[in-house]
């Protein structure tokens, strides 16, 4: 799977993200720790192949699986903010060019990821309504790709 989204954690966020992202037809990795979100994202997904990771998103590895060093955009939301922060700061090692989107509850973990080189960092709140709205869909998804000769 490459130039996909990839969603780490399996949160309201997340589910309305997810929503989002299926009825457009992207393709899409989840990585999420729990089994029982496996089934209900296959409920979920329709039609949709989806990869699903079962394991902690903050591993290295469990980000490898979903293939982050191909994605265009990674939505980091797990519920833990230092998680998020984490998740992001390896997937910006693993793909420079992938856009981040984050979910942070604490204002001052949000300048800590713009400077890391996060795209955008949203509180959970705003996530919901601007992330679906706005940020997942901004019209060169899908036509335009990051290819740096």
């Amino acid at each position: 799977m490459k130039d996909h989204f990839v969603i780490c954690g399996w949160t309201p966020i997340a589910k309305v993200v997810f929503k989002e992202l299926v009825s457009s037809g992207h393709n899409i990795a989840i990585v999420s720790e729990k089994l029982k979100d496996a089934s209900e994202i296959k409920s979920m997904k329709g039609d949709l192949e989806v990869t699903i990771v079962q394991g902690d998103p903050s591993v290295e590895e469990m980000l490898k699986m979903a293939n982050v060093g191909e994605c265009h955009t990674a939505i980091v939301c797990t519920v833990d903010d230092t998680k998020n922060l984490i998740v992001s700061l390896h997937i910006k090692e693993m793909n420079p060019n992938a856009r981040i989107i984050a979910s942070i509850q604490r204002e001052e973990l949000k300048k800590t990821l713009k400077a890391a080189g996060v795209t955008y960092v949203a509180s959970p709140d705003e996530m919901a309504g601007r992330l679906v709205a706005s940020a997942s869909f901004e019209p060169e998804v899908g036509a335009y790709h990051h290819h740096h000769d």
